[in-house]
């Protein structure tokens, strides 16, 4: 029995600890997508959505292919950038290209992705887009996901993911995952709970422990592959709440050389009115609220110019 009052355990899930879930949108790269070319009605209390697939199996209602004389931008992320709990011409994704002059955007965000996951469609899938600019968004919960190998609490779909040996991303599998020690301690000390928890207080503020060491390595091979490829990055933070600041990620955005848009330092009075009450994701307000203001920042910042006439091809 645990003690009383104690935190419930919830450590990361490591490769070969789940016997992995099967979905029609599985995807060997990045772990899951939508299925392709699909329409999923999702009802819960707060709402009734349809969502509808492209072929490459993100949310849109058309295939992402070239050529096209507009300005590209792609948009990573999770559930939030996706636009769970909205119909797709309410998302910031989508209103953003309605705010900027010549702009089309490409919707890449898949619900319960981490920052690893984020990488990898970048680097396999939106990059082929030929884009002009890439805005990554993020919430907090995105940092922790990079820690497992599965999607908790949705039939356990395998995901990708790394671990840190010297400084470098190294692919986590059977043979180099913790040991099984310390697994059994992750799995059954309250005590690490309570550590976790704390660090997760103070990261907010401080850039403290594991989780953000992988993370930075992450948002960094992120940039490296966006100048590689001549591509501005421009990440957002998003919260999820109106109760869920954490300063210290415009410091270390700063020290990475990667524009960053803070989203909470931007929040109304009344922020609760951009949540759906019950599913927390923004509602149709909230996702307004984003495509203003990071419209109005990417304007501000000169990455809304329009596509030069030679740069196209149709």
């Amino acid at each position: 029995m645990g003690l009383v009052g104690s935190p419930e355990i919830r450590g990361p899930v490591y490769p070969g600890e789940r016997v992995p879930g099967e979905s029609s949108g599985e995807d060997p790269v990045i772990g899951w997508k939508l299925p392709p070319r699909e329409t999923i009605v999702e009802t819960k209390p707060d709402f009734s959505v349809t969502y509808r697939s492209n072929r490459q199996g993100f949310r849109s209602n058309r295939d992402f292919a070239l050529p096209t004389r507009k300005r590209r931008v792609v948009l990573l992320g999770d559930s939030y950038t996706m636009g769970t709990g909205v119909e797709h011409q309410e998302t910031f994704a989508y209103l953003l290209q309605r705010r900027l002059r010549k702009t089309q955007s490409y919707n890449f965000g898949i619900g319960g992705f981490g920052i690893d996951q984020m990488w990898l469609t970048l680097r396999h899938y939106a990059l082929a887009v030929e884009p002009d600019l890439v805005v990554l968004s993020f919430i907090r919960p995105n940092l922790r996901r990079a820690l497992s190998a599965y999607r908790e609490g949705h039939d356990w779909l395998a995901k990708p993911v790394f671990r840190l040996e010297g400084g470098e991303l190294v692919p986590m599998t059977i043979e180099n995952r913790p040991s099984a020690l310390w697994r059994f301690a992750e799995r059954h000390s309250h005590l690490l709970e309570i550590g976790r928890r704390g660090e997760d207080s103070l990261g907010r503020h401080f850039p403290i422990g594991y989780v953000w060491r992988l993370n930075r390595v992450l948002f960094e091979r992120i940039r490296d592959d966006c100048q590689a490829a001549g591509v501005p990055l421009v990440v957002m933070y998003i919260p999820v709440n109106r109760r869920s600041p954490a300063p210290m990620f415009e410091r270390q955005f700063a020290r990475l050389g990667i524009p960053f848009l803070d989203l909470a330092a931007h929040l109304p009075a009344d922020a609760d009115r951009l949540y759906h009450p019950l599913d927390r994701h923004f509602n149709a307000a909230g996702h307004r609220f984003a495509a203003d203001r990071l419209a109005e920042f990417l304007t501000e910042r000169g990455y809304a110019r329009s596509r030069p006439a030679s740069g196209s091809n149709g």
